[in-house]
């Protein structure tokens, strides 16, 4: 099978893309009820309560940097409630492996594309041993101010992958992280945006043991990306 290995598939648009994302601020919040998957352990009030989480300016160099630590643990990791992931959406943009980029939804890979997949392998920095680039998927999005927004991922091969991981996702400087369960065929993060973008949207591969011990990247192959605009919250 013919692969490609990518550096970046839109090196046109970053180029475009580079003056507006270094000067760009963002906000990104938990939609209405998002971390209640079990409702009865959730304090209702916290919850109503939790500020918005505003991001700083960034660009592309800035989250390639960014390396595979253990302090991923001090993350803050996000669940979203069924109500939330089953909202209706207004549009949406996808790519695949067929179709690698779409207007309004650009992607830097730093792995490899086949027929099938984009894999997100570890990539070794070479500064110093076992240390990993965090980040080596980055979306290029351009969301509306005001508007909420679901990213989905959907996963190769779900039953190969180990339990109780995670992904970890970063929009501008602050990162969260997203939980894996075995068998799970998809990964989804919800978001709101309130800054013009353009924005970055970065994606690491699949980690291990990020609590009881030294967080292991593991491969993430993804059949497909969708992020959608969602109709309002009722």
């Amino acid at each position: 099978m013919k692969k490609i290995t990518i550096l970046s598939i839109a090196i046109a648009v970053l180029i475009s893309y580079s003056t507006s994302i270094t000067h760009a601020q963002s906000t990104i919040s938990n939609l209405p009820k998002s971390n209640q998957l079990n409702s009865k352990s959730v304090n209702a009030a916290a919850l109503a309560n939790q500020p918005k989480v505003t991001l700083g300016k960034t660009d592309l160099k800035t989250v390639e940097n960014k390396k595979l630590t253990n302090d991923l643990s001090k993350l803050t990791q996000l669940q979203f409630s069924p109500a939330e992931l089953e909202r209706n959406r207004v549009k949406s943009w996808e790519i695949t492996p067929a179709r690698p980029f779409t207007p309004g939804l650009d992607l830097t890979l730093h792995g490899v594309i086949d027929k099938k997949a984009f894999s997100l392998r570890p990539v070794y920095s070479g500064q110093a041993q076992g240390q990993y680039q965090l980040f080596n998927m980055f979306l290029m999005i351009n969301p509306v101010v005001g508007k909420d927004y679901k990213l989905t991922l959907e996963i190769e091969k779900p039953e190969q992958l180990p339990g109780n991981s995670e992904v970890i996702v970063d929009l501008g400087l602050q990162s969260w992280r997203l939980p894996y369960n075995k068998n799970q065929k998809t990964i989804t993060l919800l978001f709101s945006n309130t800054t013009p973008g353009p924005h970055i949207l970065s994606i690491s591969p699949l980690i291990s043991q990020l609590q009881t011990g030294k967080p292991t990247p593991t491969t993430l192959s993804l059949t497909k990306v969708t992020l959608e605009e969602l109709a309002p919250a009722q």
